[in-house]
């Protein structure tokens, strides 16, 4: 009888090539999975493996924002020779090393979610004065002051701009109202609606369960609509001719 010799064998790799490896070590006959149960982890290895995937998702995520490409496409390194550059870091320990991979990345990281941040809120602010420039231009022919309008004693009337996918719902929760609108562009339409005195609870709670608020001029504008709308065009030009200049 033939004792064959055996050796015990550690694989590690990493989790997106697991398949690829399992592949290979099947081609061995002779290799065997030993099932050792449960896995004891290492408490440092495991902190250290937490802080890895963390600094991982942070680099991910701001890869992501900036729209960038991990790799060059095949195309452009086969024709067109880019170069992926690379850069060595030394240390002594996996600690070491992920510490400084965290004082390079965590700056840059947060500065590019705050960036995002700020330019989320730029295009919040830029939809929202366009939203207002075309309200107050289907206004701009009703020469009367819009706080006025919640002061009738037997209506309650509100002006707001309304996403198109809303109005129609806002159409059937009033059925009983007076209900206007017109489209405004950029998925947008401008809405009035006028209801009794005594359905005015009822269509606060409507407009609060839709999110729409009413139309409201700025206070740095005037509370007329036509001469807030020539205002804000007045501004809009003065601030595209400074920055042409």
């Amino acid at each position: 009888m033939v004792l064959a010799h055996l050796s015990k064998v550690t694989v590690i790799s990493p989790r997106s090539e697991y398949g690829d490896v399992a592949r290979c070590l099947a081609q061995f006959e002779d290799f065997h999975r030993i099932d050792e149960g449960e896995p004891n982890f290492d408490s440092v290895l495991q902190e250290l493996t937490v802080k890895a995937v963390r600094l991982f998702a942070q680099a991910d995520q701001a890869v992501k924002d900036l729209g960038l490409q991990l790799m060059p496409g095949t195309l452009d390194i086969v024709f067109r020779g880019v170069k992926i550059p690379r850069s060595e870091y030394e240390a002594e320990s996996w600690e070491e090393l992920l510490g400084k991979a965290e004082r390079i990345l965590v700056p840059i990281a947060d500065e590019v979610k705050d960036e995002k941040a700020l330019l989320l809120k730029s295009a919040k602010e830029e939809q929202d004065a366009l939203t207002m420039k075309e309200a107050l231009k289907a206004l701009s022919a009703f020469s009367a002051d819009l706080g006025r309008l919640r002061v009738f004693q037997r209506l309650m009337v509100v002006l707001a701009t309304v996403a198109d996918g809303t109005v129609q719902e806002l159409r059937n929760s009033v059925p009983q109202g007076i209900f206007l609108s017109r489209p405004l562009g950029e998925g947008q339409s401008l809405v009035m609606v006028a209801v009794l005195k005594p359905e005015e609870s009822r269509l606060e709670k409507t407009l609060k369960a839709l999110e729409v608020k009413p139309l409201a001029i700025p206070q740095t504008l005037p509370q007329n609509p036509a001469d807030a709308y020539r205002k804000l065009t007045e501004d809009h030009d003065a601030a595209s001719k400074a920055r042409v200049m």
